[in-house]
């Protein structure tokens, strides 16, 4: 009788072990979840700032360009625009051409872009031809790495890409000698 009572203990303690161990589980993924709606409540979210297009260019693909929204410029230069939610933290970015497929030599650096902000960036428009991309690396207040890019054609948004940054950022800019 007695080796029934320390086999029951026995199974009334895994029972619990169990138990607990579910319940670890459940919590952490209370807590995942947690984590993920706070981060979608402050995601920031960067792209150039842009108008709608005229109409009549729209329907009529001038330049052979397919979009509804044209790049704007401030003082002849691209402008970036926080879309998001949150503050954008880090952003490091390149502006190329697309063809032919030429890069920046280094990519440029601000320290952050405020949550519905613009910054004017120190590029001139004119220094690119009309087909280029525009690829921002960012983070949240939260450590959380986004990337966006912007393809243009005729300054002519044509396509935008916004991911979570799985890949290794960009590398830091370049310091130059003075």
């Amino acid at each position: 009788m007695e080796a029934w009572s320390v086999f029951g203990s026995f199974l009334v303690g895994l029972a619990a072990l169990g138990v607990l161990v579910w319940y670890a589980t459940e919590t952490m993924r209370l807590r995942k979840a947690a984590f993920a709606q706070v981060e979608n409540m402050a995601k920031p979210c960067l792209t150039l700032w842009a108008k709608l297009r005229d109409p009549a260019d729209v329907i009529l693909n001038t330049h052979g360009a397919v979009g509804g929204t044209v790049i704007e410029a401030h003082g002849a230069q691209f402008v970036v625009h926080n879309i998001g939610n949150g503050l954008a933290l880090n952003v490091k970015y390149v502006i190329c051409d697309r063809e032919p497929r030429r890069r920046a030599k280094n990519p440029r650096y601000l320290p952050y872009v405020q949550v519905r902000g613009r910054t004017q960036l120190p590029e001139p428009i004119n220094n690119y031809g009309p087909d280029c991309e525009a690829t921002f690396k960012y983070q949240s207040i939260g450590g959380q790495r986004y990337k966006s890019v912007v393809t243009m054609s005729h300054r002519v948004i044509t396509d935008f890409l916004f991911t979570e940054d799985r890949e290794s950022p960009l590398p830091p800019p370049v310091a130059r000698a003075r």
